[in-house]
């Protein structure tokens, strides 16, 4: 063939490496909210199968069950099979933040992005930043793979790149994000809030009813709400008697309560008004409650995920409500897991059910209010849209 004196173009690694999520006029952030969205149904089966296994094990054995060790029987008796079922529920939710990862960035950057989120998601479960980390782990891969995948190459690197070169450097940056700066910021700020709150505990009880309150509805469970959740048990570790003071008891009552707060108020809001929850959504609350009944967070993080900007400022809100009346009011516990399982270990019962009540109504309302504005947001858009054209259409026939 005669030499036609044009060079190729190198052409960019995204010509190879089709982009599921994308559509012509969307910005990343509809098209990461669409595929979260979409990714609801599946992702929040898990979580819920995951904390019904947990339900499983705490029914058969008690709140006990958590610290029975896996060799404690053999095959016969129903504590082995309760234990095994409560690792296998705790378990599948540890996976999350790897499988929420690897799920979204798939969808901002394809097959090549799902291989860096994978990655990403290990390390943020390597850490414990719960699913927060793996959405974050998620985007951030996703968004390294497609802007390498821009990168114009000749075509006799276009394949290796596109199957080895972009999801390894992609994951590499993602992990040492993570390793190197997430992992140890969250450790420096579990230590700060472990010494600030141990002094406020003796000065400002509601305050650190609050704090505690806020950290489990923020991430349900993650780095945050695991902190709380190790502050109360902490506070009644240890063969020292003045560990069981009523402090520390009141303490762990007040986790416990903002633990079943996000759960029970999701399947509430879901009852009352399912239009603003899709089916997914809604098929989540009807199992929701049991998973709240026995201080299970993640039974709300197929609503998280779903509608993380609306959802989280409400568990936030209801969880630190039910918290701070707990600590305010005096109810106390020794059982950091089984929720209702345990009622016959706590202290003023009625005070802790009036405080996790008034936390499931405001999580409620916070949710409902949020979503309306959003809802009416989307409708004006359009409408405030349609009379700029009208009036500029009637400045034209002007």
């Amino acid at each position: 063939m005669p030499f036609s004196g044009k060079r190729k173009r190198a052409t960019p690694i995204s010509a190879v490496s089709a982009r599921p999520s994308s559509k012509p006029g969307q910005g990343g952030g509809v098209r990461l909210g669409s595929w979260m969205l979409s990714g609801t149904p599946h992702l929040g089966a898990l979580a819920v199968t995951g904390g019904l296994l947990i339900a499983l094990g705490l029914i058969i054995s008690g709140p006990d069950v958590a610290s029975t060790p896996m060799n404690g029987g053999g095959w016969t008796q129903a504590a082995t099979w309760s234990v095994l079922l409560f690792k296998t529920g705790t378990s599948v939710l540890s996976f999350l933040p790897l499988l929420i990862g690897a799920y979204l960035a798939y969808g901002v950057a394809g097959v090549p992005g799902a291989i860096s989120g994978f990655v990403g998601g290990m390390a943020a479960m390597a850490v414990s930043t719960g699913y927060l980390g793996g959405v974050v782990a998620g985007v951030m891969a996703g968004v390294l793979t497609l802007a390498l995948q821009r990168i114009p190459l000749p075509s006799v690197l276009r394949e290796t790149a596109t199957t080895v070169l972009v999801p390894l450097v992609s994951a590499a940056c993602t992990t040492v994000a993570f390793f190197a700066f997430v992992g140890p910021q969250l450790g420096a700020l579990a230590q700060w809030l472990d010494l600030h709150m141990g002094r406020l505990q003796f000065h400002h009880v509601v305050v650190v009813g609050l704090l505690l309150g806020l950290m489990t509805g923020f991430d349900l469970n993650g780095a945050l709400g695991g902190a709380a959740l190790s502050f109360g048990i902490t506070g009644l570790s240890g063969d020292n008697p003045a560990n069981a003071a009523p402090q520390n008891l009141t303490i762990m009552a007040a986790v416990v309560a903002a633990r079943m707060v996000p759960p029970l108020a999701m399947t509430l809001t879901t009852v009352i008004r399912p239009a603003l929850f899709s089916k997914a959504e809604r098929d989540c609350g009807r199992s929701g409650w049991l998973l709240g009944a026995i201080a299970v967070p993640e039974g709300a993080l197929a609503f998280a995920f779903a509608d993380p900007l609306r959802v989280i400022p409400a568990c936030m809100a209801g969880c630190a409500t039910s918290a701070a009346m707990v600590m305010g009011l005096g109810a106390g516990t020794y059982a950091p897991f089984g929720g209702v399982l345990a009622m016959g270990r706590f202290g003023g019962l009625w005070v802790f059910s009036g405080a996790v009540l008034a936390g499931v109504v405001v999580t409620s309302l916070v949710t409902i209010g949020l979503k309306n504005l959003g809802r009416a947001a989307a409708v004006a858009e359009p409408a405030a849209g349609a009379t700029a054209r009208t009036r500029r259409l009637a400045k034209v026939a002007a």
